[in-house]
């Protein structure tokens, strides 16, 4: 018997620990942003004279925090720290091919949020077939837009304690960049690039009075982040229909007090069909 009371007693410990953490990381309400690390554009033509096709990419990218906690009270605490984190993200896309040298795409980002972006071919348009010993160049530019919306109750240990609020944040950003390549067998493209890229957070939270809490409102002032990208890539056409693009890239990123520079990458597949 008395085994089976320390056994309960350590078991209740265990379950209620667990519920305090629950509790603990149930409070926590981000307005996360998803931000793209823009990869670089094949110098070559992946498509046709006229037409359309589509590509999926997965991608390096961060995720934004204009505050770990929407909730908090009173909102100056919720303005303290700004957060970014790496992760992983996929960009698929509809591509429309137009007078042999330009290429439209319009996809999300995460499924979530819209993105355009233009690609011009400088030195050549399409070929069934590419020659060896060709120089490619291309210029492409990127525009994305987010918003992200979330809305509740602070939470605390005993469960939701009556402060509503609500919040939203915001993201605008755009790249331009050049690709140069040279053309070393029928199929295979190696090629460099540098992109500059430039987005804008801004945001705002309102929390309602509840009892004695007055609650308030509060604007995120808009804020400039900038990124430098470097990178090699390589443009492999396995079959005429077929595009396959892996990167390596190297950016320095630049938002508030972050000065990061890091590593990251991408890989392309592009599909068009026969028309």
């Amino acid at each position: 018997m008395d085994v089976f009371i320390k056994k309960f007693r350590k078991f209740k410990f265990q379950f209620i620990s667990a519920l305090l953490c629950l509790s603990f990381f149930s409070g926590c309400t981000t307005l996360d942003l998803t931000l793209p690390i823009a990869d670089l554009e094949s110098p070559q033509h992946q498509g046709r004279l006229t037409g359309f096709g589509v590509e999926y990419t997965g991608a390096s990218g961060q995720s934004i925090q204009l505050t770990p906690d929407a909730s908090l009270r009173p909102i100056a605490s919720a303005t303290a720290k700004h957060n970014i984190e790496n992760i992983f993200i996929t960009k698929p896309g509809i591509n429309v091919y137009v007078l042999n040298r330009l290429t439209f795409t319009a996809g999300l980002i995460e499924s979530k949020s819209p993105f355009l972006k233009m690609k011009v071919s400088l030195l050549s348009g399409y070929r069934e077939d590419g020659e060896a010993g060709r120089w490619h160049a291309s210029l492409g530019t990127e525009v994305s837009y987010q918003r992200a919306e979330k809305s509740g109750s602070q939470n605390g240990i005993g469960g939701a304690s009556g402060f509503p609020w609500s919040g939203k944040s915001d993201l605008l950003n755009g790249k331009v960049g050049l690709s140069i390549g040279y053309q070393v067998w029928k199929r295979f493209t190696p090629f460099i690039g540098y992109n500059y890229q430039q987005f804008q957070t801004y945001g705002s939270i309102n929390q309602t009075a509840a009892g004695s809490d007055p609650g308030g409102q509060f604007s995120y002032q808009p804020e400039i982040g900038r990124i430098n990208t470097v990178g090699i890539g390589l443009d492999w056409k396995p079959s005429p229909t077929f595009y396959i693009m892996p990167q390596v890239l190297y950016y320095h990123l630049k938002w508030y007090d972050k000065d990061i520079s890091d590593v990251g990458g991408s890989l392309k597949i592009c599909f068009v069909p026969v028309q």
